[in-house]
């Protein structure tokens, strides 16, 4: 409780300073939230007497030619002015107007990312990878590049070249920022400085219910489940009930599988909300008898649960897709290379003709082994064109070195050919 409330001063005494900063440039936008587009406007008498020091920087910075920003820049000065007058360190400065502005370019950065103004899905099965395909992701960094060279010029000429801030917006922070956007924005630091308190934890506990942990000693097993449980008790003090099952379902490692073991089911909402409750059940309670050395329980009673909810019919095609790497993969393809969503169905239809050929040339003995070998050869060359031209050749031959192997191993048994 100490360290949280340390915390939560700390977090309010930077906003404190963050929102001085951030005032006077919002007011002179008209409220709009990026800064560096805005033309320029004329300063105005602040009414600030800094110190000589500061006000000669100041000064001598007003003369370099700030252009666009010079609205912006005026303002970050009167904060920096603000910021020394009141006996704050350089470092402290540099931290606090670095944290400003690349909020700001954070913001700009993630208004060029195509689709990171839609919200998260979390029971849609390809939500841990966003429809956006390689080349967007290139021009969207090459954008985030040059904003980031502009964000460091502006800020040594506001503090000097030993005044830097960290880079910010990678791709898994623009993740990151959707799956927690249902919250109240007081709220993120918050939770985010939670999770930083326990590193790797999430990691350790998927180990142990996948059996693939490589600790054993029960002491240290004892540890990381005590440590879990303190990490799950600080969330549900900081969220709702309701925030809690939202987070959970956005961004635990439980959730994430059940997003990948259900690729290809296509499960509505409140198919998903209730399957995951299933499985994150299942997942919790594993926990504890992996690390305690209990005996398995199986999957028994969670199949029997999934079974009742869905029906039998979408059951069939739960137990068809569960577990199916595959159609995971192909899955996968439809939204890496924003292909028609039935794509999935249709080559695994084309994949089972193919072979169901494949047997009856084989077993065809009105046929000559070179006749054979020819008609597979002809099967395969039209196999090949039919998948290639539903995939595209990019994603065609992602295909081929994954899963879509069997498509050039079209061959006569042995045991068909003559002695």
């Amino acid at each position: 409780m100490i360290r949280r409330n340390l915390l939560v001063g700390s977090v309010l005494l930077i906003l404190g300073l963050l929102g001085s900063v951030s005032y006077r440039v919002h007011l002179l936008q008209g409220g709009k939230p990026t800064l560096l587009e805005q033309p320029s406007i004329a300063p105005q008498d602040t009414g600030l007497e800094p110190n000589a020091a500061a006000a000669g920087k100041v000064e001598a910075s007003a003369r370099t030619s700030f252009n666009v920003r010079k609205a912006e820049s005026f303002d970050y000065r009167e904060s920096i002015a603000r910021l020394r007058a009141s006996g704050c360190s350089e470092r402290t400065i540099c931290e606090v107007i670095g944290a400003e502005l690349s909020k700001r370019y954070h913001a700009r950065k993630l208004a060029l990312y195509p689709g990171a103004e839609e919200p998260f899905q979390y029971w849609y099965t390809a939500a841990e990878h966003p429809r956006i395909v390689p080349e967007q992701i290139a021009e969207w960094e090459a954008k985030c590049a040059e904003l980031e060279k502009e964000k460091s010029s502006v800020l040594t000429e506001l503090l000097g070249e030993d005044c830097t801030a960290p880079e910010l917006l990678t791709i898994e922070q623009v993740d990151a920022d959707r799956r927690l956007a249902f919250l109240p924005e007081a709220k993120r630091p918050l939770l985010r400085a939670i999770v930083a308190k326990y590193p790797e934890l999430e990691e350790q506990v998927e180990a142990i219910v996948d059996v693939r942990s490589t600790i054993t000693d029960r002491e240290e097993l004892n540890q990381i489940l005590q440590r879990y449980a303190r990490k799950k008790a600080e969330l549900a003090q900081l969220l709702s009930p309701a925030e809690y099952e939202q987070y959970e379902l956005n961004n635990c490692w439980s959730a994430r599988n059940v997003r990948k073991g259900l690729a290809g089911f296509n499960p509505t909402e409140a198919e998903f909300r209730e399957i995951f409750k299933i499985w994150r059940a299942q997942d919790e309670s594993l926990i504890t008898i992996y690390a305690t050395g209990q005996p398995d329980p199986g999957v028994t009673g969670v199949n029997n649960a999934i079974h009742e909810l869905v029906g039998d019919d979408r059951y069939e095609q739960y137990k068809h897709t569960w577990g199916n790497r595959e159609l995971h993969e192909l899955a996968q393809l439809v939204e890496d290379y924003q292909l028609p969503a039935e794509t999935p169905a249709w080559i695994e239809s084309l994949k089972q003709n193919a072979l169901m050929q494949q047997e009856q040339l084989a077993s065809n003995s009105s046929l000559t082994e070179s006749q054979k070998q020819e008609s597979l050869q002809a099967l395969q060359t039209q196999t090949e064109k039919l998948i290639s031209q539903q995939l595209g050749a990019t994603a065609y031959d992602q295909y081929l070195s994954g899963v879509g192997a069997w498509v050039r191993q079209f061959s006569i048994p042995q045991s068909s050919a003559p002695h």
